[in-house]
């Protein structure tokens, strides 16, 4: 599976938005850096799908839900 170029463009640079600031974790700026270099090869692998699906729900609003955090991700409870 692969994303079209449009669509690289617009996940990839959603994360950048989010994941490449000073207050970010190194190790999950460094993780965002993995995938963008797979997405823009066309190389991702399995486990690159799941973190980028699990920062992109990172980043979804939660409205008011309550959070927990497993490992190093807050997820919806």
């Amino acid at each position: 599976m692969f994303y079209t170029t449009e669509e690289a463009a617009v996940l990839g640079g959603f994360l950048e938005l989010y994941l490449e600031r000073d207050s970010v974790d190194p190790a999950v700026r460094e993780r965002h850096l993995k995938f963008r270099q797979g997405l823009l090869g066309g190389a991702l692998e399995r486990a690159d799908y799941e973190w980028a699906a699990a920062a992109l729900g990172f980043l979804r609003p939660n409205g008011g839900r309550s959070m927990k955090i497993i490992g190093r991700w807050k997820m919806p409870c």
